[in-house]
């Protein structure tokens, strides 16, 4: 789990700094947009499930709990504003602009808490030198 968590870091970094780095020299129109939010957004996503099943407390910072209930919250409001907006209408524009603004500080939120769980590791595994 060790090497795990070291590697989901220095991925989430990759791909978050090629997504910015991207959109700012293609553009920042529509369609690289929704591929970095797919691409950051869908890792993180795996890797939160990876973290939450294969993970059983040990190396786990107490935001780890928060960031999921918070995703876990956005899914299911989701779910209830698809349901509004087949039924009356115009409640999902105004989700849309909140997840625009909402899912990178999301980004951001994850990246430190797995940086804080891969500071962790390595402060046990050094525990023994003193």
């Amino acid at each position: 789990m060790r090497t795990w968590k070291h590697a989901d870091f220095i991925i989430q970094c990759i791909l978050t700094g090629l997504c910015t780095v991207f959109a700012i020299l293609k553009g920042f129109n529509n369609f690289n947009v929704i591929w970095a939010y797919l691409l950051v957004g869908g890792w993180q996503l795996l890797s939160c499930l990876i973290n939450a099943v294969w993970t059983k407390g040990q190396w786990k910072v107490s935001d780890r709990k928060a960031y999921l209930i918070t995703v876990l919250i956005l899914i299911v409001s989701a779910v209830l504003v698809y349901f509004d907006t087949i039924m009356a209408g115009d409640l999902i524009f105004t989700y849309l602009i909140g997840l625009l603004i909402l899912t990178p500080l999301l980004a951001i939120w994850y990246i430190s808490i797995c940086y804080r769980e891969w500071q962790l590791i390595r402060t046990k595994d050094f525990m023994h030198l003193k």
